[in-house]
């Protein structure tokens, strides 16, 4: 306290984004949310601006390989081009978002070391899959806070979405041991936990981007540059998954509707068969538009399937076929929507995409879990 006033904490932030760091959506999103709460509990709120090393077999090899399992080689190497050809837009409509939105500290962080010179009163881990053990070593310290020395650390919903190999177990053991709170994102990460050998009980808690409002998200939206003509069918595809996309415009075609998708259209390998108007988005906030005035919503994705329940839209969620798809089913286990996820593409076709979801049990079962989620978060950063 300074001439009576109360300074407030001041909180860091580390989560899978930075500046020039991940373009995803989804990722980028669930930091605005998180940030977002935290301002609204009254902290101050900083993003870590670190850039993770790449372990370039996790990150570039294996999603190679499984694109070519999934979808073929001519697929994969039309989807290359096609992401090259994109880049600039993608790249200029994340950029745009997360400076207006994001608070980032002034530094880029490269290094473990480097981060030990931040000052903040509490350090705060989450969401998404910073736990994974598929990330780079040196990464994975990061993200487990090694780095931080006298003073609290929280974990909000974290996710490891693979298991955890042995060799492993005991860094997770030594640097957990630190937290002062730990919370979770999905029941498969805290069994994961527990499978290590790590003798806690996390909470478990909501994705950040659940916790704000369908009304919050609106007034950040925007619609796209070119007019999109209703109604579509919203295809945010983001883990490779075998005869998925066919379906989809068949189905499309079948409804005389058009489609939204996170492909590029020009160059969908699927434009030869005369298939009704396909549109791409490249922003967060474009994203968030076309999911509010989507018909129906196909997705392999978790921040797919979370913003078509925020928006209330009847909607798929679809396994891929190489990456787990724990945090999705985890998560419309929770909200008592399971047979919205469908294992084999195939089974589109005896699916009816009309709004048959009981929303109203839908709504009262996350109402229960966003409270329970902000009383945890309130709980930890003000030690009570």
């Amino acid at each position: 306290m300074r001439d009576g006033i109360v300074r407030k904490e001041k909180i860091g932030l580390l989560t899978l984004v930075g500046r020039k760091y991940n373009n995803n959506i989804g990722a980028i999103l669930q930091a605005y949310a998180l940030q977002r709460i935290i301002k609204k509990l009254g902290f101050d709120c900083e993003i870590i601006d670190f850039e993770p090393p790449i372990d370039m077999k996790n990150s570039l090899i294996m999603p190679l390989v499984a694109s070519i399992k999934a979808r073929g080689f001519k697929w994969t190497l039309l989807r290359a081009f096609d992401r090259l050809l994109r880049e600039r837009e993608r790249i200029k409509g994340c950029y745009d978002f997360k400076k207006a939105y994001l608070n980032f500290t002034p530094q880029t962080f490269k290094d473990k070391d480097d981060l030990r010179h931040l000052d903040y009163d509490i350090y705060i881990v989450g969401s998404d899959t910073v736990w994974s053990p598929k990330i780079h070593i040196k990464a994975l310290r990061v993200y487990l806070l090694e780095f931080v020395k006298n003073r609290k650390k929280i974990s909000y919903a974290t996710s490891i979405w693979y298991p955890i190999p042995d060799r492993l177990c005991p860094i997770y053991k030594s640097l957990l041991r630190d937290f002062d709170f730990i919370s979770v994102r999905e029941e498969t990460s805290a069994r994961y936990l527990k499978e290590c050998g790590i003798e806690i009980d996390p909470e478990i808690v909501l994705d950040p981007t659940l916790l704000l409002s369908k009304e919050e998200w609106k007034r950040i939206s925007k619609p796209p540059e070119e007019t999109v003509e209703r109604p579509y069918i919203m295809f945010y595809d983001v883990h490779p998954t075998k005869g998925l996309i066919s379906e989809v415009f068949s189905i499309a075609k079948k409804r005389g509707v058009n489609i939204v998708t996170n492909i590029t259209a020009k160059y969908t390998p699927f434009m030869k068969f005369n298939y009704p108007r396909v549109y791409s988005f490249y922003s967060p906030a474009e994203f968030l538009w076309l999911v509010e005035n989507a018909e129906y919503i196909i997705t392999t994705s978790f921040h797919g399937t979370i913003f078509s329940v925020l928006f209330r839209k009847p909607f798929y969620s679809i396994k891929p076929t190489i990456s787990p798809a724990n945090k999705i089913f985890d998560f419309l286990k929770k909200v008592g929507l399971e047979d919205r996820f469908i294992r084999n593409p195939k089974d589109l076709k005896s699916k009816g995409l009309n709004d048959d979801i009981n929303w109203k049990n839908t709504e009262r079962r996350l109402k229960r879990e966003v409270n329970h989620s902000i009383h945890f978060l309130k709980k930890a950063l003000r030690g009570c």
